[in-house]
């Protein structure tokens, strides 16, 4: 509430002088652009025919290619195209989207894991989730320190680092520990993408385009989240459907959850809730190997793209000093 009645006061205004209208068709071929494609992915792992998902990814190009073509003939384009100019506002995208993606492939299948392999109830396998929390949450703290004496290239790359033995703790091993510790160290790892992600992607851009900037940051980190369960989501069901037999009830194949409901009803169940909880776990560890590929992918677009912009501490609006120009590069400067 405070913040709330003393913002208006306290925080500086940025306003574009000529804001424009928001356009519905840049609107509608956006989502044209981004939904066929998350649907051409899921259905790889349907066995739907091979001819749906490679239309799918068509008609997601051809929309793509209009709303690009649309964004550069409007005067106030719904995505503001040259911002991409920009190095900085770049690699800060890429990093909000690849990250996210990384991320929720494995943090949406862990509670899963938890509660349909393991067996915890909700509420045990929620207290199992918290280290995970905790470790968000120590990350961004210490995000906030590291990120006024290095350079925010630096901050994301380590994090990123820091994340892989989660994941390889994940992709490895079984068990509810193992489970939750590795979810606890990705976490805490992917945490200066959360904080600086959205903030890098802000810095780059003009002061009046600053609200374009944070809404493009914000849309790129929602998109990698679906992506993550699309893209790594689709892998772990494909992992699955392939250690179920053939011969098992549809509904097993489907889901971990209709396996076991299946099994109840079976009278040699057990053999295929056994076969089934193996197999998403199998998933699980496909999930995270590839998971940690786009961490790997995503440090090396960090340091290429954001090397070269300082510290927070070494900006003139954080330090009301000039920066010496061998130790830091304005942030706007598209090099």
């Amino acid at each position: 509430m405070l913040a709330l009645v003393t913002a208006r006061a306290l925080l500086p205004e940025y306003r574009d002088p000529a804001p424009g209208r928001l356009d519905p068709a840049s609107v509608a071929l956006f989502l044209l652009a981004v939904l066929p494609v998350v649907y051409a992915i899921k259905s790889l792992a349907s066995g739907s025919p091979a001819w749906q998902p490679a239309l799918a990814f068509a008609a997601g190009a051809v929309c793509t290619a209009a709303f690009v073509r649309r964004q550069n003939r409007l005067a106030t384009p719904l995505l503001e195209l040259r911002l991409f100019h920009d190095r900085a506002f770049t690699g800060a995208l890429l990093t909000l989207l690849i990250g996210m993606t990384a991320l929720n492939g494995v943090e949406y299948l862990v509670p899963q894991y938890l509660q349909a392999v393991a067996g915890q109830s909700p509420l045990e396998a929620g207290l199992w989730l918290l280290p995970g929390a905790a470790g968000l949450i120590a990350g961004s703290q210490l995000t906030s320190v590291l990120a006024r004496r290095f350079r925010p290239a630096y901050v994301l790359a380590g994090g990123l680092l820091l994340s892989l033995p989660g994941y390889a703790v994940i992709a490895l091993y079984e068990g509810v520990l193992t489970a939750s510790l590795g979810l606890t160290v990705i976490m805490f790892g992917v945490a200066p993408i959360s904080v600086l992600g959205t903030a890098l992607a802000v810095g780059a851009a003009p002061a009046e385009k600053a609200g374009a900037a944070a809404a493009t940051g914000q849309t790129a980190y929602d998109l990698g989240l679906a992506l993550g369960i699309a893209i790594t989501g689709t892998l772990a069901v494909a992992a699955y459907r392939g250690e179920i037999p053939d011969d098992a009830p549809a509904e097993a194949k489907d889901t971990v959850g209709g396996a076991i409901a299946a099994a109840e009803r079976l009278p040699d169940g057990a053999s295929l809730l056994a076969t089934a909880k193996d197999a998403f776990t199998t998933g699980l560890q496909t999930a995270a190997t590839v998971s940690a590929a786009l961490i790997l992918v995503t440090t090396v677009l960090v340091t290429t793209l954001l090397r070269h912009v300082p510290a927070i501490a070494a900006t003139p609006a954080a330090s009301g000093t000039e920066p010496h120009p061998e130790a830091a590069e304005p942030v706007t400067a598209a090099n």
